[in-house]
């Protein structure tokens, strides 16, 4: 399912075309909205097949932090440093006052041991800085992996014609996201399709009860990191 196809399908229940020039700017935000919210509930979900991932970012000489991305939700752990065949796992500190310890108490030279998490809102809105800071500080270059949940991507008026496809994991978008979305289009107050208001509810249903239980991942809880002594 591409871009487009998703958002003509949602278009067409709000009484909209997105091919007629000059479309209702209320029918265009209101695609816009339901696609993102369907997204978002995909993710909310918290099944590992659609938003946890391996990251790999590298350290910068002489720097005792590196800046997590921002689409980055929730580091599950553990991190580790990849040797050739092998892996050098890096220790969690479980607070930042251990870590200034660390950091400001002891020699800094060497590789890469611990890590603190640190979150921090900053000023501007929807700007939360995750940083991993490091000790001891690295002194090369070298990569740090760690297993991450991520958020969703976010559609915008320049995604509503493209022919893209879905950013979705293993191609649910007919079972799982078009549903969803759909029934995100029930509460608006645009819709126009009243005579399928009940198939609409019925497939949002199924298909959030298929999301369920559709995980590939049954672990059922995220992996933490084990904090090391030191």
């Amino acid at each position: 399912m591409t871009y487009t196809g998703a958002a003509q399908n949602i278009a067409r229940l709000l009484g909209g075309d997105l091919t007629v020039p000059n479309l209702d700017p209320e029918i265009r935000d209101g695609v816009v909205y339901c696609l993102n919210a369907a997204l978002q509930e995909l993710y909310a979900n918290g099944q590992a097949w659609i938003s946890e991932q391996t990251l790999e970012i590298n350290t910068v000489v002489n720097q005792d932090y590196v800046e997590l991305p921002v689409t980055v939700q929730a580091l599950l752990g553990p991190l580790w440093r990849p040797i050739e065949q092998d892996r050098l796992n890096i220790c969690e500190i479980r607070s930042r006052a251990e870590w200034v310890e660390l950091r400001y108490g002891r020699s800094s030279n060497g590789s890469t041991l611990y890590y603190f998490h640190e979150v921090q809102q900053q000023s501007l809105a929807n700007s939360t800085r995750q940083r991993l800071l490091l000790y001891p500080v690295p002194t090369e270059v070298f990569a740090i992996r760690m297993d991450v949940k991520i958020g969703p991507p976010a559609f915008t008026e320049n995604n509503l014609l493209t022919t893209d496809p879905l950013p979705l994991p293993l191609g649910y978008g007919e079972s799982l996201f078009l549903p969803i979305a759909r029934g995100k289009a029930l509460e608006s107050y645009l819709f126009m399709q009243t005579s399928a208001t009940g198939p609409i509810a019925k497939a949002y249903d199924i298909a959030m009860t298929t999301l369920e239980y559709t995980n590939p991942d049954q672990r059922g809880g995220y992996r933490v990191g084990t904090p090391c002594g030191y």
